[in-house]
C-alpha cells in the first residue's frame, strides 16, 4: 500500500507518470485501436500537456506518431527528449535526457 502511495506522490510531484503516459500514448497512435475518438483526443491532450511541461515530444500524433515496440527506459525522465514522427524504436531501448531522434530528408 505504501509503495503505491509513494509512486503516486512522486508522479504527482514530478508531473509525469511513466506507465500512464505510455499506456495512453499507445492508444492514441495506434490506428487499429477501437477507442472512441473523443477519448483518444482527451488522451492526446494529456500527453501534450505532459510534453510541454517537461520539454519533450515523442512524436505523438493521431495515427502518425513514432512507434515504440515497448515503452523505453528513461533513467533521467523524459526531460528534453525529442522524437520525430514516424520514427521506429525497438524494444528495451534506453533514451537519456536531451536527445533528439529525427529522420533526415529522403
Amino acid at each position: 500500500m505504501t509503495d503505491k502511495l509513494g509512486l503516486k506522490l512522486m508522479s504527482w510531484l514530478r508531473g509525469y507518470n511513466h506507465e500512464k503516459y505510455w499506456r495512453r500514448r499507445s492508444i492514441v497512435v495506434n490506428p487499429d485501436d477501437k477507442t472512441p475518438l473523443i477519448l483518444k483526443l482527451y488522451y492526446l491532450f494529456y500527453i501534450k500537456r505532459v510534453d510541454v511541461r517537461l520539454g519533450c515530444s515523442f512524436g505523438t500524433n493521431l495515427n502518425s506518431g513514432s512507434y515504440f515496440a515497448t515503452p523505453p527506459h528513461l533513467p533521467h525522465g523524459p526531460y528534453g527528449i525529442i522524437c520525430g514522427h514516424n520514427w521506429h524504436v525497438g524494444s528495451q531501448c534506453t533514451i537519456y535526457h536531451q536527445v533528439t531522434l529525427a529522420g533526415g530528408v529522403k
